[in-house]
């Protein structure tokens, strides 16, 4: 049975969403789902090996798991003014690069916010950034070690209204 593109790509968002969460039974769910044979599944998972999609985990019920591309960063805060648009091309944005330029323009804008919240607000010394990407999702994790901004705005209680 031959699918068009839009089927082909739907079939494969779903079998890796279900290798995603685990599911040990998700030859049976995407055969169920898509009213396909078993042999077509295993030719998906052949190709998404060989794309670099998913890897091959003993560890795991469903025997698989996706390939995630992962990069990490840090440097200090120190008294020398880091500017977060500069600290997001060089980290964040060429591993974007793949992503339509309206969902990169919300991630930039999202990430240099909170760069420079971490950088202007936090009174932290470090800040960290790790980009996780596979098929499915992208991750950006912006991590500093100030008070947080709760605190502040706890402080500001204390010090305005005491």
């Amino acid at each position: 049975m031959s699918f068009d593109e839009n089927k082909r790509t739907e079939i494969l968002i779903y079998l890796l969403n279900r290798i995603a969460v685990d599911d040990s039974e998700f030859m049976k769910a995407v055969t169920k789902q898509f009213d396909i044979s078993a042999t077509s599944v295993k030719r998906y998972l052949i190709k998404c090996i060989g794309d670099g999609m998913i890897r091959d985990d003993t560890d795991r019920q469903c025997g698989y798991a996706l390939c995630s591309d992962i990069h990490r960063h840090q440097c200090e805060l120190t008294g020398e003014q880091q500017e977060e648009d500069i600290l997001y091309f060089e980290w964040i944005e060429p591993c974007l690069k793949q992503l339509p330029v309206n969902i990169r323009d919300i991630w930039a804008y999202a990430c240099m916010e909170m760069l420079n919240n971490a950088i202007e607000h936090s009174g932290g010394k470090k800040l960290s950034v790790s980009i996780a990407r596979n098929y499915l999702y992208t991750e950006v994790v912006i991590r500093d070690d100030g008070v947080g901004a709760f605190e502040n705005v706890r402080n500001y209680i204390r010090k305005e209204f005491s």
